[in-house]
């Protein structure tokens, strides 16, 4: 082999050794990094639907209740959540549809339906086209951002509504109450950018809220605030009912 020849090998031979290093490396430092994925929904318990009930400390605001399940589609695991709210009156109405793929490393939303409705009350569920589908990931890390971004058309308006959001871990951990116990929690804090546009241009500025996500560790989201410009939505998760109890109560409430 000749010199030239040679030397050209060994540099080609040291590349593929360091990025070797660098590919085990960052695997150590995967392995290193904590989950954080028993602060999300219980997964494995929810073949069985379960409803969370969250109450708002603010007056005024409706109750919310989210239905979670989970479905087996060829051999991949997907979260469903159907969202509803209820009024002072008891009326329940549905506003979203959520379906997450649940795999080794997080959550990534699949779909999204949002309920919209008119002056006269009219439903009209427009599906969103999912652009970023980064929602939870089970190594979370402070200076690593995750991106969930989609868009779909006012029914009313037909103009583009364009939601994206910025989460970003806080890294130290909290502890919070529930149902009498004490509970770890972990922080995430949400940035929102909601942008309306035309089919040529944009309609209004960007509308833009914060919001701080408490997960706690078997469990999942148990409170939020949301920091809109001129008022502050707070929502605590009140209680956890199965599904037979749900409908239940519906039936004797309505």
């Amino acid at each position: 082999m000749k010199i030239q020849s040679y030397v050209i090998w060994l540099s080609v031979v040291g590349i593929i050794l360091w990025m070797g290093g660098c590919t085990e490396t960052h695997q150590r430092q995967q392995a290193a990094r904590p989950s954080y994925r028993s602060y999300y929904y219980p997964i494995e318990l929810l073949k069985k639907p379960l409803v969370y009930h969250y109450a708002p400390l603010e007056e005024g605001l409706e109750h919310l209740y989210w239905i979670l399940k989970t479905v087996e589609e060829k051999e991949t695991t997907f979260l469903i959540t159907e969202a509803y709210t209820q009024d002072s009156l008891g009326y329940l109405k549905p506003i979203e549809w959520i379906k997450e793929e649940i795999n080794e490393v997080g959550a990534f939303m699949k779909a999204y339906k949002e309920t919209q409705y008119n002056d006269t009350g009219k439903a009209f569920r427009v599906a969103a086209e999912i652009i970023h589908p980064t929602i939870f990931v089970w190594k979370l890390r402070k200076n690593r951002p995750l991106i969930w971004r989609f868009k779909g058309r006012d029914s009313e308006t037909n103009y583009l509504v364009e939601t994206k959001k910025t989460r970003k871990f806080q890294g130290d951990s909290v502890t919070v109450r529930f149902e009498g116990e004490t509970r770890e929690a972990i922080v995430l804090q949400d940035y929102f950018e909601i942008r309306i546009e035309s089919d040529t241009q944009a309609v209004l500025a960007p509308f833009t809220f914060e919001q701080k996500n408490y997960y706690v560790k078997g469990i999942g989201l148990y409170k939020y605030i949301r920091k809109l410009p001129k008022v502050q939505q707070t929502y605590i998760l009140k209680e956890i009912l199965s599904l037979e109890e749900w409908n239940k109560r519906k039936s004797q409430s309505f």
